[in-house]
């Protein structure tokens, strides 16, 4: 709907109150926010901002925050004359300030921008588009300091869209589970944009399995969860001239960006816990290079860094050995309300030591550790320190106190 503005802006002025007498008198201000069709915006907060000159605080300003109605209008009163910086605050659209001056007993009209929507075609690393695939996507304008992470699966035609991307400019990551990960720049501009292609890389998978050092020839390894484990990328020492060109810098950046991606997709993983029902963590579609992976001390213990390669469509397994610990094991039993078992059931708990009363928030003891129950609603959480521990269970708090022996208790979901 279009709205004839020399209709429009005299009723609004209507409603704007004679100002007082005086050198730059508060005002009523009467303002519109409409989109580059001419559309009404409706329910976005406008701030108008002013620094004051004369304070001795130069960072001191007046704000004044108001809502527009269904037809885009806002009002302001008690306003002073003068010229402000105008923000407009609605998803979708751009946090972009744009420069007004508030004249008493008239309107102003402001223009919303709309955020980019950028159609990307993800390719395989052949070439082929990659159809019907889940992909983790990770996306951020530098001006405008917008993320966005967004799991999301493509169409027939390797399509996906990114909507509300920043203007002017994008970085894209992107990550397919198995398939590859690829990076992408481009120039963006306001509304709909031509298509992006990004071609994935063919990356490979990484296992680290995290293990007690069996006490016996022969004896069976035990696996260690909830053991946070560093990924870094191994790099090269220079031997020429500081100002040459490193290729593991690059390996450390891509890295980086595809741990970023899957922190931002919420990849239960990245927070490098190592899981109780193996002590394993999978990284799948890595950049290929050599990396290090170590250990952060357990019980005082410290496992030898290991380096290892990880080739493009191969799967790594480093492993992580340290001396016998002697922490204590908690075995659980979940119960439903109706107090039957929860079976066969994926969890993610929160474990947190408490310290002299208090919750610790030491990551080296306080964490995430992801289980699975079996048939009978067990499962079991090694190691652990002997004390008092709060355990966080679908939003439901358990207080549990192990002894050094271990402890096998009963818990009930409400």
């Amino acid at each position: 709907m279009r709205i004839s503005f020399a209709i429009l802006l005299p009723a609004l002025l209507t409603f704007c109150f004679a100002p007082p007498l005086g050198a730059q008198p508060p005002s009523c201000l009467i303002g519109i926010v409409f989109d580059p069709r001419g559309v009404p915006v409706e329910g976005a907060v406008v701030q108008l901002s002013w620094q004051l000159a004369d304070s001795p605080d130069s960072e001191k300003t007046l704000t004044y925050l108001a809502k527009t109605d269904k037809r885009g209008h806002f009002g302001l009163c008690d306003i002073r004359a003068g010229k402000y910086s105008a923000t407009i605050d609605k998803e979708g659209f751009s946090f972009v300030a744009q420069p007004i001056t508030v004249v008493s007993g008239k309107a102003i009209i402001l223009q919303a921008v709309p955020l980019a929507t950028v159609p990307v075609r993800v390719l395989a690393p052949d070439g082929t588009p990659l159809s019907n695939k889940v992909v983790w996507l990770l996306w951020s304008s530098q001006n405008e300091h917008i993320g966005h992470a967004e799991k999301s699966k493509t169409d027939d035609n390797g399509l996906v869209v990114l909507r509300n991307a920043g203007i002017h400019s994008i970085n894209v990551n992107i990550i397919a589970p198995e398939q590859g990960y690829g990076f992408k720049w481009a120039y963006t501009k306001s509304g709909l944009n031509e298509t992006m292609e990004v071609l994935l890389k063919a990356g490979g998978t990484l296992n680290v399995i995290a293990q007690e050092n069996p006490t016996s020839p022969g004896a069976p390894a035990q696996a260690v969860g909830g053991v946070k484990i560093v990924l870094d990328a191994e790099f090269k020492k220079l031997v020429q001239s500081e100002d040459e060109w490193n290729p593991s810098w690059e390996l450390q950046r891509q890295m980086n960006r595809y741990l970023e991606t899957l922190q931002a997709n919420d990849y239960r993983f990245y927070e490098k816990y190592t899981d109780d029902r193996d002590g394993r963590i999978v990284f799948p579609s890595l950049p290929p290079g050599r990396y290090i992976v170590t250990m952060k001390a357990v019980a005082g213990q410290q496992s030898p860094p290991v380096t290892i390669e990880v080739k493009a469509g191969q799967t790594s397994t480093a492993t992580l050995l340290v001396p016998p610990l002697s922490r204590a094991q908690l075995k659980v039993v979940l119960l439903h309300s109706d107090k039957k078992p929860v079976k066969n059931t994926e969890l993610t708990i929160g474990v947190v030591k408490m310290v002299k009363g208090e919750m610790s928030h030491d990551d080296e003891i306080s964490n995430l550790r992801v289980i699975r129950t079996n048939a009978a609603g067990r499962f079991s959480l090694y190691p652990m320190e002997a004390g008092k521990w709060t355990l966080t269970i679908r939003d439901q708090k358990f207080e549990v106190e192990i002894p050094a022996k271990g402890l096998t208790t009963t818990l009930m979901l409400k």
